[in-house]
């Protein structure tokens, strides 16, 4: 069944190319991860290979398509002939772009919402460390991507907008974030959501960021009555010579006595980070994270992470990356990673 979902998303892929004159890039990310007291096992993961194209159909009209292979053949329970073959097939973007005016698009189509730092198709390369920050894995997530109409553009210099109209995430029990993406093509046509996003460039080498997303009934689909929900995430981004600051937070609030009952009503996490690179081809970071999925629970249930680790860079489309990671809180153990990322 993989198989078959491969070749038909390839074939979506490739035959775009018979449309109009395309523009294509490939990437990957291989990562071997060591734990201590977290999980008994290690695990090889191939994180994801993903493969975009894009192409002008006139000056004003433009498509674009992502197609991105995750978990392939991953190894983390190595006992279990279940789970040895994991792999998740996605259509990350499958859309069209219109210009319409000066300085302002409409995307129609499947799109990366715009939240985050890293939910987009320069992922891979556009963080430190073999493993994603935990905060934009639990709490945003990444990799999220839906279907409808999204507009964005420039308001004045240095400040920029995205507003769109979109399908819904899928909460299910026990109500963690993260299980609401559906990546594959299925979707509640009734069950919309709404995200705006403000990006503020105005001053030298600072970026600023705020997202605001709202759910109209996060459950629709099986029947819980309303359980609306909004989510607001901001982050500030700042490079001064070769060393870069990072702050970043997100917050979600959603109604429903299913919610209230297991304590995820309430679900946030924050981080800062801070990386130095040394040389063309050496880069440093450390990164402290919090975040908490049950937050209006009764026991404490925030989890802290110590990140610290290397970017080696072998060339400008190669990266091999070290990281360690120690939990703290309701989580506890130690992390070891190695990864290999490539972009082409």
């Amino acid at each position: 069944m993989k198989f078959t979902q491969l070749a038909s998303a390839t074939c979506i892929l490739f035959s775009s190319m018979l449309v109009a004159e395309p523009r294509a890039s490939f990437s990957g990310e291989h990562v071997y991860s060591t734990f201590s007291e977290l999980t008994p096992e290690d695990s090889f993961d191939l994180h994801k290979v993903q493969g975009s194209m894009s192409g002008d159909f006139t000056q004003e009209w433009e498509w674009q398509t992502t197609l991105s292979v995750e978990n392939g053949f991953n190894q983390r329970y190595p006992g279990d002939k279940v789970h040895l073959d994991d792999t998740d097939i996605i259509v990350e973007q499958a859309l069209v772009s219109w210009q319409f005016a000066k300085n302002h698009n409409l995307k129609i189509g499947r799109f990366y919402l715009p939240i985050g730092r890293l939910n987009g198709p320069s992922e891979i390369f556009a963080q430190y460390g073999a493993e994603r920050n935990p905060v934009e894995i639990n709490i945003i997530p990444t990799n999220w991507v839906e279907t409808g109409l999204a507009v964005s553009g420039r308001i004045v210099e240095g400040l920029f907008y995205d507003a769109a109209l979109h399908s819904a995430i899928r909460m299910v029990d026990p109500g963690l974030v993260r299980d609401g993406r559906r990546p594959e093509s299925f979707s509640i046509s009734k069950a919309h959501a709404f995200t705006f996003r403000f990006q503020y460039t105005g001053i030298q080498d600072l970026l600023l960021s705020t997202s605001i997303h709202f759910e109209v009934d996060t459950t629709e689909w099986v029947g819980w009555g309303n359980n609306s929900a909004i989510m607001i995430q901001t982050h500030a981004d700042y490079q001064y010579e070769n060393w870069g600051f990072i702050a970043f937070y997100s917050y979600w609030d959603i109604d429903g006595y299913r919610f209230e009952t297991s304590g995820r009503e309430k679900q946030n996490g924050w981080y800062l980070e801070t990386n130095y690179r040394a040389s063309q081809s050496l880069g440093f970071f450390t990164r402290l994270n919090e975040w908490d999925n049950e937050q209006d629970n009764q026991i404490d249930s925030r989890i802290r992470q110590w990140d610290a680790g290397i970017n080696w860079w072998l060339n400008e489309n190669v990266i091999i990356k070290f990281d360690i990671g120690k939990l703290s809180g309701a989580g506890e153990g130690n992390r070891l990673s190695a990864g290999l990322a490539w972009h082409w």
